[in-house]
């Protein structure tokens, strides 16, 4: 399963539409009535993240992750 720990590690090296590949599918293997849950979960675990260094790439992340989560609707 992708975790904010994976999402980090692969920023820097993938493109926005890599990164939203990756969200939806780790998303697509929940349960449906948990998907926008973690979602949230994901990007709240970002916040471990700190520092400017990491900060682009979390920026980039959460971006990525709204974008999935607007796309879902209410799953």
């Amino acid at each position: 399963m992708t975790s904010a720990h994976d999402l980090m590690k692969a920023a820097p090296a993938t493109t926005d539409d890599e990164l939203e590949a990756m969200v939806r599918a780790a998303m697509l293997l929940q349960p449906v009535g948990s998907r926008q849950l973690w979602l949230r979960e994901t990007e709240a675990a970002l916040d471990g993240y700190g520092g400017e260094r990491n900060k682009a790439s979390s920026d980039r992340i959460r971006r990525v992750i709204r974008n999935v989560a607007e796309g879902l609707g209410g799953g």
